[in-house]
This record gives C-alpha cells, sequence and structure tokens, in this order.
C-alpha cells in the first residue's frame, strides 16, 4: 500500500513524515510540495503517464492523485486545517483506501482531544478546547497543526500501530487508546510482570480477534443501547412559498453500553427499500434489497440510496435476508448513513414568508417575517411541535438602530454576522409567529442644478462647476443621514421614487431557517425490531429526530 504519510503545514513546512518501504525517493516529497504552490499542473516529462484532470475551481488547486514524473511515484492527499496529509505509493495501490485512512489517521487523533481534558494538549490551543468542550470525540476540527507539533511522539506512534509495513492494520480508536497513550506507547512484552503480560494478551487478541473494533472484557452495570435515526431535511424555497427542492440525509447511530460481545439484529420496516448499482443489465439499471422480501413497486416505499454501512455489518447476511446483524464497537457511531435525493413537499414541517423591504426608503429596512407550522396530519403531526426555531434574516453591513417585535421569542441584530437573528423555542402545529421592525440605515441626498445657485455655500464658491452638495436639515424624527459625493449618474436619487442603494438585501442572501423535530422521521423510516443476543435484562431505546440542514428562503 503507501510508502510513506506525510503530513505538512500550509506553508509546505514538514511536520511529520513516517518512512515504511524505500521504493519512494526523498525527493518525491520536495517534488510535491513545490506543486502544491504551483498554479498550472504540468505533467512532465513525455514518457511518463498521463496525469489525471485538474480539479474544477478558481483556485486551480490539485487533483487529490497526483503524479510525480520525476521521482516515478504517485501521491494521494487531502487538506484540512490548513494542513496537507499525504500517502505516497510507486505501486498501482487503491487510492480510496489510503484516502480513507487519512481521514480515519484525523478520527483517531480527534479522539485522543478530549479524552485527556480538562488539561488541554496544547497550550495554543486551550481557548479552543474549552470552547469546544462539549463537542463529540469525532471532531475533527480540534486537530490542527500546533496540536501535531506537540503530540509528535504520540502521532508517530500511532502510525507505527495503525500501519505495518505500508499495509492498513488498526484504525478503531477504542483499540489504539488501550496500549497508546499521550505519555508513550505501553510496554507490550509476554515476558515480565503479569500487567504487561495481560496487556499484550488483551492487545494481540483484540487485533487478531474477528471483531477488532471491539475488545473483549467489556462490562456494563446497565445493559442499554440507543439507536437514533437522525435526518436532516434541506430545502430550497422560493419568494412564494413554492418548494423547488428538497432532499433527506439520514443516519442511523448507535450509542450501545452492552457488556461482553452482544450480536444485534435491527429490522426496518417492509417499504424501506435498499438501491444498489446493478449495471450488469440495461433493462433494470437499478437493484434493489427489500426488508423481508417486499416489492419495491409499492407507492409508499422508502428508497434509501448512496447507504453506507458501518465496518461491523455482515453485508453478506444483509444481501441475503435483509437484516442488519452486527457486534456494535464501544461507543457511539454510525451504523449506516443514506440519502433521500428527493422527498414530497408535504414533509416540510415550517413554512417562512419573508418580506425585506430595502429599497422605498433610504434611512431603514423593513421587515415583516411570518412562520407558519404544518397542521397536524401534514408534515407536523399530532403531538409534536418544532423547537429551537432560528431565523437568519439579511441585513445591511451598515445598519444600526434596530427595532423589532415579534409575537414570539427574540429577535436581535448581529453585526458580525450581517444578519438579524430570531430565536423561537417551541412551535406546535397549526400556529404561527410574526416579526416585524426595522434597521437605521445613512441616507445619501444630493442637490439638482436648479439648486445650485441658493445660499449655503453653492455658486462659485462652492467649487466644481455649478454644482453643490449639501445635507438636508435633520428630520424631527432624528434620524441619522450622511452625505456623500456621488455621480452625476446618481442624480436622479433626489428626484423621488424607489431608493437603489448599491447593496439590496434582497440580491445577497436568502433567509437561512434552523431547527429540530423530535420524535419525526420525514421520511418514513421505522425501525421494526432491535434485539440483542447475550445479553440478559437489556433495554433498546429507539429515537427519531429531524434537523435542518440547507433550509433556504428567498426574500420576496
Amino acid at each position: 500500500m503507501a510508502s510513506s504519510i506525510l503530513i505538512a503545514d500550509a506553508r509546505g513546512g514538514i511536520l511529520i513524515h513516517r518512512t515504511y518501504k524505500p521504493h519512494v525517493p526523498p525527493t518525491a516529497v520536495d517534488e510535491f510540495l513545490a506543486l502544491l504552490t504551483t498554479p498550472d499542473y504540468d505533467g512532465g516529462e513525455a514518457d511518463a503517464p498521463p496525469p489525471p484532470p485538474p480539479a474544477l475551481d478558481a483556485s486551480s488547486a490539485l487533483p487529490p492523485i497526483v503524479h510525480l514524473p520525476q521521482s516515478r511515484c504517485t501521491a494521494v492527499f487531502i487538506r484540512h486545517n490548513q494542513m496537507v496529509w499525504a500517502a505516497f505509493a510507486r505501486s498501482n495501490v487503491n487510492a480510496a483506501v489510503l484516502v480513507a485512512f487519512l481521514y480515519s489517521l484525523l478520527d483517531v487523533l480527534a479522539a485522543y482531544v478530549p479524552a485527556h481534558s480538562p488539561s488541554p494538549l496544547v497550550a495554543g490551543v486551550t481557548s479552543a478546547t474549552k470552547k469546544k468542550r462539549g463537542s463529540s470525540p469525532s471532531d475533527t476540527s480540534l486537530v490542527t497543526p500546533a496540536l501535531v507539533r506537540s503530540q509528535f511522539v504520540l502521532v508517530y506512534a500511532l502510525l507505527d500501530e495503525m500501519m505495518d509495513g505500508g499495509v492498513v492494520q488498526v484504525t478503531t480508536p477504542s483499540t489504539l487508546t488501550a496500549f497508546v497513550s499521550l505519555r508513550g506507547s505501553k510496554t507490550l512484552r509476554s515476558t515480565g510482570s503479569a500487567t504487561n503480560a495481560a496487556a499484550a494478551a488483551a492487545a494481540v487478541a483484540s487485533v487478531t480477534s474477528t471483531v477488532p473494533w471491539r475488545p473483549a472484557g467489556i462490562v456494563h452495570a446497565r445493559n442499554e443501547v440507543f439507536l437514533d435515526v437522525v435526518e436532516t431535511l434541506h430545502v430550497e424555497v422560493t419568494a412564494d412559498g413554492t418548494v423547488t427542492a428538497a432532499h433527506i440525509d439520514g443516519a442511523v447511530r448507535v450509542k450501545p453500553y452492552l457488556s461482553g460481545i452482544p450480536d444485534l439484529k435491527l429490522g426496518l420496516a417492509e417499504n424501506v427499500v435498499f438501491a444498489t448499482l446493478a449495471a450488469s443489465s440495461v433493462d433494470h439499471p437499478d437493484a434493489a434489497v427489500t426488508n423481508g422480501g417486499v416489492s419495491g413497486n409499492r407507492s409508499d416505499r422508502v428508497l434509501l440510496e448512496d447507504v453506507n454501512f458501518h465496518q461491523c455489518v455482515r453485508l453478506a447476511r444483509f444481501a441475503s435476508e435483509g437484516i442488519i446483524t452486527f457486534v456494535p464497537p464501544d461507543s457511539e457511531f454510525n451504523l449506516l448513513t443514506y440519502r433521500i435525493p428527493a422527498v414530497s413537499p408535504t414533509v416540510v414541517p415550517v413554512f417562512v414568508s419573508a418580506l425585506v423591504d430595502d429599497t422605498s426608503s433610504a434611512t431603514f429596512v423593513s421587515y415583516d417575517v411570518r412562520v407558519t407550522a404544518a397542521s397536524p396530519g401534514g408534515g407536523l403531526p399530532e403531538g409534536m411541535h418544532v423547537a429551537a426555531l432560528t431565523l437568519s434574516l439579511p441585513a445591511p453591513a451598515d445598519a444600526d438602530t434596530p427595532r423589532f417585535k415579534a409575537s414570539a421569542g427574540k429577535a436581535r441584530y448581529v453585526p458580525a454576522e450581517d444578519a438579524v437573528v430570531w430565536k423561537v423555542t417551541k412551535l406546535r402545529p397549526g400556529g404561527e409567529v410574526t416579526l416585524r421592525g426595522r434597521v437605521g440605515l445613512p441616507s445619501v441626498t444630493a442637490r439638482s442644478n436648479a439648486d445650485a445657485s441658493d445660499g449655503g455655500g453653492g455658486g462659485a464658491g462652492g467649487g466644481g462647476g455649478g454644482r453643490s452638495w449639501r445635507p438636508r436639515s435633520r428630520s424631527r424624527s432624528s434620524e441619522r443621514r450622511v452625505v456623500v459625493a456621488v455621480p452625476a449618474a446618481a442624480e436622479g436619487l433626489a428626484s423621488g421614487g424607489s431608493v437603489d442603494r448599491g447593496v439590496g438585501v434582497t440580491a445577497r442572501r436568502p433567509v437561512g431557517v434552523g431547527f429540530d423535530v423530535a420524535g419525526l422521521a420525514p421520511s418514513g423510516l421505522k425501525v421494526r425490531f432491535l434485539t440483542v443476543s447475550d445479553a440478559n435484562g437489556y433495554r433498546a431505546w429507539v429515537r427519531y429526530l429531524t434537523t435542518a440542514g440547507r433550509f433556504h428562503v428567498k426574500l420576496r
């Protein structure tokens, strides 16, 4: 597989370079880092194999798989937090495996950060660690260049355990934490004390067992398993309320607290269909695996695409029986992730109508927003409610003096985000909340040529060839007015009509909507059963949750 692994910072400085095989020359690193700063990719010699097509983006970035003609090798890399993580190989290897390994290395390093809180790993990331104290162990944003530099020994030890001679071995964080710590690797020798012998035996048994992601000897006081069906709803809505696009990204998350080596069985509803690619037939381009042998022609079927199972799932048994069987790791994980490319607009639980008027006046922008929850029996069933409703309304960068009145919740102007954020705690089915208000703005006023001969410093004394600019008198409303010189083409602003500020709110961005609905799965996916073998007195809990992803509503 890989001959060496490289971790470099954004400036091309080498943080870690671990060599497993001498097949790749040392000049490969320099050649690769030089290409990172080169705008255009050069294929190299004429007899070299053709390079992959360049990435289609504005920055002309390198593709993730780069051929190095001078070193006669290939580099597979990813970018993360101002760093480059690359794997070099000389032979024809599986590039997808190397990419998956690099992301697994990120997940393993992220698992070590919160496990040793509250004392941070690096003094430079103390504030970041405190801010993310409640983050999950898989939060890879905590892996920074400062962390890699300070924990060089730890990263190097993990690379030794995760790869053996360039071949991927162990990538499970729970297994690696058993014998690799921040204070260095533990002594795993069969000779010596009984503690070292027991640790060595446990480590070898864990790595070489049929379920390397779960070590033996796990004991929990209460045998429980929590299964969450989390679906993220992405919606695009036009100004008149028409849903133009809606799709769902879902995940089935499992958090087990089970002793021993339990065997779990998960059965989904009979209308759930797993779509798979089948290129062997032109007449039937799609094949599907169903639960219980139910036909996929039902009108209420739930077609799951882009399904990705965890490595603990027995795929052969799932293909034959349609039941998901697995031995879970002793930590929270995603059992499967899926995508539903198109869903009915009736599953949307909230409807938003936003009117932002930024053209009628030069002194303020008015807001009129109305949010209505779906009626019972529609997108929001009876007994459920929309929680943590948040709307982000666009505002000009020079806004001030916000004044809002909401029927529920609180609205505030956030200058750092150039937005008005409105938060509502709860909205029941069929309920409606409104928000009205405005934010103040500076205004631009100009005098026409007919008024140029008036007093106030006009005429020849004003200089400017018969044109004079002066502020209007302050109005009784004491609104702030700012006078700036504008070109002659903008003289029509003083003649009345609509005011064009040049930075219209409606032309910038839509309204962002966020919410949570507990107990709801808009796709219709339901869990039929969840059983655990080899566990006495276990309890299984199944929960459903719907969250808003890219939920955008255009302005009127």
